[in-house]
């Protein structure tokens, strides 16, 4: 009995990035939810993490809205007036 097993791996995606005027500038390829910007010479320029909302650089920078929001913080009580 001969038993075969194949494990698939996920090919990653790749999205072009054009300048303005229509220009290729490189690509992203995002892999789960990591990404590589690639520059026009092959090279990964700048690796970056996928969520939601945003995307953010190993440098904490962040690009879009975050996926939380902070609450507010509760009023103040008003300064007790003083009769003169």
């Amino acid at each position: 009995m001969i038993l075969l097993a194949f494990v698939g791996t996920a090919q990653a995606q790749t999205y072009v990035i054009s300048t303005p005027q229509g220009y290729q500038a490189g690509v992203i390829q995002v892999q789960g939810n990591q990404a590589t910007v690639i520059n026009n010479a092959g090279y990964p320029v700048q690796n970056i993490t996928v969520y939601p909302n945003q995307v953010v650089t190993p440098s904490g920078y962040a690009i879009g809205t975050p996926s939380y929001t902070v609450p507010m913080s509760p009023p103040s009580p008003p300064s007790p007036r003083v009769l003169q």
